[in-house]
Order: C-alpha cells, then structure tokens, then sequence
C-alpha cells in the first residue's frame, strides 16, 4: 500500500514532487466509500486522480511509479 510517493531527478522532474494518498478532513458520505481507515489517525485514499496541462509530467510521474514497481517490488511478490 503507497502512503506517500515522492520522485526528483528523473525524467522532467528536477526538484522533489509528493503524491500523497492521505485523505484530507472531508466527512461527506461519498468520501468515506472512497477513504481506507488503517486506525484512529491514518485514512489513505483508495484512488487519486492525476491531471494537468499537456507536458506537465503526468506520463512521467506514472513512468517514476512503474520503475518504483519494476526495480523494488513488494515482499513476497
């Protein structure tokens, strides 16, 4: 499970960028069928929406992800 995902130096990203998944202070009811509750202090998101203008690196973050995955997989996978 991805808590925080952070990259810099690859591809377009030069300096530090975060893609956090921890669910903000909303409380309606359609944000909690999309908010994982791991205790008291910890809600993480189940999906997170990545959008931008053309070239902003959204391909490329999604690249980073990939390469995370590919070159540090999950225990016991």
């Amino acid at each position: 499970m991805i808590v925080e995902f952070s990259i810099a130096n690859y591809r377009s990203f030069n300096s530090l960028q975060t893609l956090s998944f921890r669910a903000t202070g909303l409380t309606s009811e359609v944000d909690s069928l999309n908010i994982i509750m791991l205790d008291e202090k910890t809600r993480l998101l189940k999906i997170a929406g990545i959008y931008g203008p053309n070239a902003s690196g959204k391909s490329n973050l999604v690249k980073g992800l990939s390469f995370f995955k590919k070159w540090f997989p999950a225990p016991g996978s």
